[in-house]
């Protein structure tokens, strides 16, 4: 499999908890990155800097933008590799995470995990954690990918007038699944705002990817 194949397919996930739409724009691959470094930040439409949690790097290959809408994802740094980030996905592997980001308007509804968790169907939301910086669902919902479970972790915030849908997904009966995943959404999100704050927006230049040595 070619790396992210999956991309589009949790993509779809992502927005369509929140935002009603199935899929990235076409064209949207024209603001794509490549880099075999390793990378922990990133910016996505021009006004969110995607900032990795201790650990984790972003997939150069994943991150697209078109306009205001852009996605990533990212993996422990040591399973990243230029031909996959799946490489060593399995068991107790750590999650996969992806982001999504889409132009948000004054008066769209607020996001709080009861907005999150209304997106679902009735009975797929496990747990609602609405404390935190990004407050955050765990459900279920249709397999993204083969080696992953069901079961994952939506979370959301508003940044610089832009939504941001961090989705987190494991294989079954990882440790990401529970508590640690949770902490893994809310670092991701703390860190993502934090640095959207200092973004100029319409004015910024993207921000160069950061090593890790992990």
């Amino acid at each position: 499999m070619n790396t992210w194949t999956c991309k589009r397919v949790l993509t779809g996930l992502a927005l369509l908890a929140l935002a009603g739409c199935s899929e990235l724009p076409a064209g949207a691959g024209a603001g794509k990155t490549q880099s075999a470094g390793r990378q922990t930040s990133a910016l996505l439409a021009g006004r969110v800097a995607l900032t990795a949690p201790a650990g984790f790097c972003i997939d150069p290959s994943s991150v697209t933008t078109s306009g205001r809408t852009g996605f990533a994802m990212l993996a422990r740094c040591a399973q990243l590799s230029p031909q996959t980030a799946l490489v060593a996905l399995s068991g107790q592997s750590p999650a996969v995470m992806t982001v999504t980001t889409k132009p948000w308007t004054e008066g769209d509804t607020e996001i709080t995990d009861a907005t999150i968790a209304a997106a679902y169907p009735d009975g797929a939301v496990i747990e609602r954690r609405p404390g935190g910086p990004v407050p955050m669902v765990k459900a279920r919902g249709d397999r993204a990918f083969s080696a992953l479970d069901d079961t994952h972790w939506r979370g959301a915030f508003v940044v610089n007038d832009q939504l941001v849908v961090i989705g987190l997904f494991a294989p079954k009966d990882s440790r990401a699944l529970g508590a640690s995943g949770a902490n893994l959404v809310s670092a991701l999100g703390r860190r993502t705002e934090t640095a959207s704050r200092q973004v100029t927006t319409g004015t910024a230049a993207p921000i160069a990817g950061g090593s890790s040595s992990d």
